[in-house]
């Protein structure tokens, strides 16, 4: 079946991050021609009518012919693959394609193939002149955030090889290439930057998510700590979580008799990151500062020469000024 390129790469050039940007389907319509005002020979509106109904009937029947044969003709697996590589290695992509099945043509007659690669995502890509590739981690993500706003959505071309359709253990390693060792339980492209790299948002059993962005350097990831103290919003990750990871850091350090119950990022510099805590005993907290992944020193709380002190913890001389 004809597929439409806008329908494959209509992806914005520039997005404003945490909004998605979705793939759009168009639809080529056939205008039909309207009621002939004029006698021809001395024929009559209704005879031409029915001449003009009898053309569609026969062009329809023949374009139907020719979509059946097309379908139909077999393909090539070993021609889809060499074509699809040489397209995907044209648009600068790595992906060294494993299988490949051709899906079409699209309105331009230009061929579509749905392409596997050895790692990574899969890609739908466009045979063009520029070629174009569309990754299925993306379309993915665009198809479901598109259906929870409208279920009826028409989300126009997905992937659909088997080997493409396990999208979950594409975000388990992008976070690896990242350098993140949590366990990834849910991923979610949610954008493009300005410069058309895609940014994923991945979630991590019991403990901080990230943000995540490919660039041409390497990976950057953004803890959903850092993104949340922003305005932002992480759906994978809960503020439980967040807790969890600074309870577990508090081991063995002189934070380590504070049952955390409130977190909050104050800030970062080259020396790392500080948090403060809020313990479950009375008037009792910390500020961290976390450093490569580890406290590497606690203040307690008043703290009044970091980062404006705590906020979080009051003391109860404090409480008691107050009433």
């Amino acid at each position: 079946m004809k597929k439409s390129l806008a329908a494959m790469c209509g992806v914005a050039a520039a997005l404003l991050v945490g909004t998605p940007v979705f793939l759009t389907p168009t639809t080529a319509f056939a205008e039909m021609s309207g009621q002939s005002t004029l006698l021809r020979g001395g024929r009559s509106n209704e005879y031409q009518d029915q001449r003009e109904q009898q053309r569609e009937s026969r062009r329809q029947q023949r374009e139907g012919r020719q979509e059946r044969q097309q379908e139909a003709a077999p393909a090539d697996p070993e021609k889809a693959k060499a074509d699809a590589q040489t397209a995907l290695t044209a648009t600068g992509s790595s992906c060294s394609v494993t299988e490949a099945k051709l899906l079409g043509q699209t309105a331009e007659r230009v061929d579509l193939f749905e392409a596997v690669c050895a790692t990574g995502p899969g890609y739908i890509v466009v045979a063009s002149t520029p070629p174009q590739a569309v990754d299925c981690a993306l379309l993915a993500s665009q198809a479901e955030t598109a259906r929870a706003a409208d279920p009826a959505a028409d989300v126009g071309t997905l992937c659909t090889l088997p080997a493409n359709q396990n999208i979950a253990s594409v975000f388990s390693g992008y976070a690896r290439e990242a350098g993140i060792s949590c366990d990834v339980d849910e991923g979610l492209a949610i954008g493009q930057t300005s410069t058309g790299e895609t940014v994923y948002e991945i979630g991590c059993s019991n403990s901080d998510g990230y943000w995540l962005e490919k660039t041409a350097s390497g990976w950057t990831k953004t803890p959903c700590l850092q993104i949340m103290s922003q305005g932002k919003a992480c759906r994978f990750t809960t503020v439980a979580e967040q807790v969890s990871d600074l309870q577990k850091l508090f081991t063995g350090t002189d934070a380590s008799d504070c049952t955390v119950q409130q977190i909050k990022l104050m800030g970062q510099n080259a020396n790392g990151q500080f948090i403060e805590a809020k313990c479950e005993a009375a008037g009792t907290g910390y500020i961290a500062r976390i450093k490569d992944g580890a406290v590497a020193q606690v203040y307690g709380c008043p703290a009044p020469t970091i980062g404006g002190g705590c906020t979080l913890t009051t003391t109860p001389e404090a409480d008691a000024t107050e009433q």
